[in-house]
């Protein structure tokens, strides 16, 4: 049984204000491109935002998946997604 989470990062990397730390974490299986978008979608949705064409745009979103000397669990999948909201309330 596979089962997928949004949250945000109870331990975030340090990162210049503004900037929330996002994790899609996943048990049973890796993320997929597709869960990675629907993270962003909701995000986006959370910030009173529906403009689905964000979630391809490098100045509102940055993801990325660590190798696995540095996950921290590593026996579940998960995508670390960067999120700016300033670069939305401006548009």
């Amino acid at each position: 049984k596979t089962r997928t989470v949004l949250c945000l990062n109870d331990f975030p990397y340090y990162f210049e204000e503004g900037i929330e730390h996002w994790v899609v974490w996943k048990l049973g299986e890796d993320v997929s491109i597709g869960e990675i978008e629907n993270g962003k979608m909701e995000i986006l949705k959370e910030a009173g935002c529906s403009n689905k064409e964000f979630i391809n745009d490098t100045s509102v979103f940055l993801h990325w998946l660590n190798p696995p000397e540095l996950k921290s669990l590593p026996d579940v999948d998960h995508i670390h997604i960067l999120f700016r909201r300033l670069a939305i309330s401006h548009l």
